[in-house]
């Protein structure tokens, strides 16, 4: 059997984004009784798994969003749905990826 190494690399981890994102989750949790978010906050299940621990719950469909707090998840959402939310008057914490933030304003004109 062939043995293998593995090795990490010294700046491993999530980006920037991604640890603002928890950290606005985790602060809204502290702050707020219902908090949620549309979708996964991040695509790490074990991450995702934590912090519905805590009690951040996750919403698939924007019409079962009714009085939550909710966190807009690290890679953003539509334009589209950025509307209805705040159609809902719900009050929203975003803070997703600056790139990204730039490149869907962008696909909006």
């Amino acid at each position: 059997m062939n043995k293998k190494n593995i090795e990490i690399a010294e700046h491993s981890g999530f980006c920037f984004g991604v640890k603002r994102a928890i950290q606005m989750a985790l602060n809204a949790l502290e702050k707020y009784d219902n908090v949620v978010t549309l979708g996964p906050i991040i695509h790490n299940p074990q991450m995702v798994k934590y912090l519905h621990a805590k009690g951040l719950g996750f919403i698939e469909n924007i019409d079962e969003i009714t009085n939550q707090v909710v966190v807009i998840r690290s890679h953003g959402i539509t334009f589209d749905n950025y509307k209805k939310l705040k159609k809902k008057m719900l009050q929203l914490l975003m803070q997703p990826a600056r790139s990204l933030r730039r490149l869907k304003i962008m696909r909006k004109n």
